[in-house]
């Protein structure tokens, strides 16, 4: 075999093992792409999973926040007819004496009683849209007031 043969032989040896240390790499690159991918796809169905539950605990803590304000509604409005009803007759209030020394649900009418409970009632649920919005935000305990309890 001639040197320049046997030159030839090498560098087609040469060029042999350098594509196959190419296609080896490029192998290599794909499968570690595909790896990287499949980790960013786990990652983001566990934070799809976390932002589900956390959306359904607002959700609960919501119905939980107009169950209880629906219930104090309709406590106070029962509160007011009980008031309401054992308000005096009005010929004894004038001969007795001032109607307006007792209590407030004596004076107002039914409607407007109705009308002032309806309004306690939307002024609540306003609250309770609130303490969803906070915690949607924030992702915590929505912050409280002892102001709620104007019923």
């Amino acid at each position: 075999m001639s040197w320049s043969t046997r030159i030839l032989v090498v560098l087609v040896l040469l060029a042999g093992a350098f594509a196959a240390g190419w296609a080896g790499h490029a192998r290599k690159a794909a499968r570690d792409a595909l790896q990287d991918q499949l980790a960013a796809e786990r990652g983001a169905r566990v934070l799809e999973a976390q932002e589900t539950r956390r959306a359904a605990r607002n959700a609960d803590a919501l119905t939980q926040d107009r169950l209880r304000s629906e219930r104090r509604a309709a406590d106070a409005d029962e509160r007011l007819r009980q008031l309401a009803a054992s308000a005096p007759p009005a010929a004894a209030a004038c001969a007795g004496g001032d109607a307006a020394s007792g209590p407030a649900a004596w004076l107002l009418r039914d409607q407007d009683r109705s009308d002032l409970v309806a309004l306690a009632r939307e002024a609540d649920a306003v609250t309770d849209r609130l303490r969803a919005c906070q915690r949607e935000l924030s992702g915590s305990a929505p912050i409280t007031h002892k102001a709620d309890d104007h019923l």
